[in-house]
Parts: structure tokens; sequence; C-alpha cells
């Protein structure tokens, strides 16, 4: 049997989100700061699992922006597409570029797909449509060409919500 892939940190191996407040007053606002200081911990499952808690929050400020556009370059894959996935579900307008190169690249996971699908941003589609021409023929992406086929969709009217993408806001504040 494997073992339980889980943080270091005891606050984040608690952490849940019925009960931990994030926002509203100061101890929420004291958890929001140690979920941006543990997403730059020096152990990489500490990091991986406060970016997506702050990646999945739905906390839509600079400070949770920055924490996630800081984890962009991050060597833990999973860490970087939670980041990424966040960051287009907030529609950060730093992240379109990243995204468009990203999927350029050979290494494309569900998230980032989503990501795009979130976005909703016609400036996706020659990438996207790229893929989808490449991963169409291919049984084993069946999952990975319908959320292209659904990004794409999303691109193309602008409206990620339609195509069951999630958008927490257009820009933080």
């Amino acid at each position: 049997m494997s073992e339980r892939y889980e943080p270091k940190s005891d606050f984040l191996k608690n952490f849940d989100f019925e009960t931990v407040p994030l926002s509203g007053h100061e101890f929420g606002e004291a958890n929001l700061r140690r979920l941006i200081a543990l997403s730059n911990d020096e152990d990489s499952s500490n990091r991986d699992w406060a970016t997506f808690f702050l990646a999945t929050s739905e906390v839509v400020n600079e400070a949770v922006a920055e924490a996630l556009l800081q984890r962009l370059t991050d060597i833990h894959g999973e860490t970087r597409s939670e980041a990424v996935l966040g960051l287009a579900k907030r529609r950060h307008p730093r992240i379109l570029n990243f995204l468009v190169e990203y999927l350029a690249g050979d290494n494309i996971g569900l998230m980032e797909l989503e990501a795009a699908g979130s976005m909703a941003d016609e400036r996706l589609l020659p990438v996207l449509e790229e893929l989808y021409s490449t991963w169409d023929s291919e049984p084993a992406n069946d999952e990975h060409v319908e959320t292209i086929k659904r990004a794409i969709a999303a691109c193309r009217d602008g409206d990620a919500e339609k195509h069951g993408f999630l958008v927490l806001s257009a820009n933080p504040s």
C-alpha cells in the first residue's frame, strides 16, 4: 500500500475550508498570511498543499495572486499547475502569456487545459486548436480532448462558466 501524500506542516494537515476562515477578521487574515508563507516553504509538500489551498480558495486579492505567481517557476510540477489554475480562475492578466507558452510545450496536464477554459480568451485559440488536432486521434487522451474541446468553445464565445469552467473574478484588485 502506498504512503499518503500529505504536507509536513500540521497547519496544512488540519486545514479545512469549512472551519478555517481566510478572511473576514484578524484570525482569517492571519490564516491567509500563514498559507501564503507556507506556499514559499522550503519543503515541497508544504508549498504544494499551501498553493493548492490558495488556488482553490475564493479569496481574490493581490497577495494571493502574487503568491501564486511566485509558484509558476516552482520545481514541483503539481505546484506549478495549481498556481496556473488558481491564477486563471481569477483571470489574472499575467497568466495569459505563461499559459500560451506552457500549452505549446510537451508536458500538458489537465489543470492547464482547465486554466485555458477558465481564461476563455481568444488568444488561446491557436494553441488549443493545435493541441486538439494533435490529440484528437489518441484515445488515451479522451479526458484531455474533451477538456480541450470545452476550452476552445469557451475561448470562442468568451464564456467560461457556460462550458463548465470556474471563474472567481475578472481581475484581482
